[in-house]
């Protein structure tokens, strides 16, 4: 697992000193004079580390977060004497994520756990966690405005690859629930995003009749990744320039998983 760390060493002397992790700080401040010092992670005494893994072809460490369960996003270790207290905890995505920790303050050699649970989303957003610390004579302001502090978090599970048909039909499992989508065809239109309710059609033309001709590629946009036919050469489709490059290709219909490479 490989952590992200911000880290904070709170001086107990009238004469605080900062020792700031690369990471650093977007504000602090003190009642006396305070001297600010960069040095390695390890030397330093408050911890910032995000509770996720960097998949082999993530940037980002990466959190799951299911519907309705509660997970780690961030602890906060300190490594000072003396005890520091979270004020404030707030995250930016476009995403409903509610956060929740298990204490306050947080006593020297202790860590306290920052969690988060999505509600009613689906999908995945990089996301942005703000801290605020206060000690006895100093404050800190952790921005999460830099790679060193973001994190992606995604809500609910991924949906199944879904399976083209050699008549230019697009079929997803049961179940899978209800899915924004937008659809290409093979001669370069492009429809409305609309509602797919597998629920209860798990053919996509039969959840939206206006729908005809062949489709080459459905654009899932809450989990923003677009599938294309396995039945056509990835390079002679048209993508809207307002589709992402996160191109993988779908499944043909009664047959195998294609093998043909994702990416832009």
């Amino acid at each position: 697992m490989k952590r992200r760390r911000i880290l904070l060493l709170l001086g107990g002397t009238s004469a605080g000193a900062f020792t700031l992790g690369s990471g650093a700080f977007s504000s602090t401040t003190a009642e006396r004079d305070v001297r600010i010092e960069v040095v390695s992670d390890e030397q330093a005494f408050v911890g910032y580390d995000v509770q996720g893994e960097n998949d082999s072809d993530e940037t980002l460490p990466k959190i799951v977060l299911d519907e309705g369960e509660s997970e780690p996003l961030v602890n906060v270790t300190n490594r000072f004497t003396e005890e520091i207290t979270i004020t404030d905890a707030t995250i930016k995505s476009d995403l409903d994520i509610t956060l929740e920790r298990d204490k306050d303050s947080i006593d020297g050699g202790e860590t306290a756990t920052i969690d988060g649970t999505c509600n009613n989303s689906k999908g995945e957003d990089t996301v942005e966690l703000d801290i605020t610390l206060e000690g006895d004579r100093v404050s800190a302001d952790l921005s999460g405005a830099n790679n060193q502090r973001r994190f992606v978090v995604q809500c609910g599970t991924e949906p199944a690859t879904p399976e083209f048909s050699g008549n230019g039909n697009v079929f997803r499992g049961q179940g899978s629930g209800i899915l924004s989508v937008r659809v290409l065809y093979d001669d370069d239109k492009e429809s409305e995003q609309f509602e797919w309710d597998t629920n209860s059609n798990s053919q996509i033309k039969k959840a939206n009749t206006d729908l005809s001709g062949t489709i080459s590629a459905v654009y899932f946009v809450n989990w923003n990744v677009v599938y294309y036919n396995p039945n056509m050469d990835k390079n002679e489709i048209d993508f809207p320039d307002n589709w992402p490059d996160n191109r993988r290709p779908g499944d043909k219909k009664g047959g195998e998983s294609s093998n043909s490479s994702s990416g832009s």
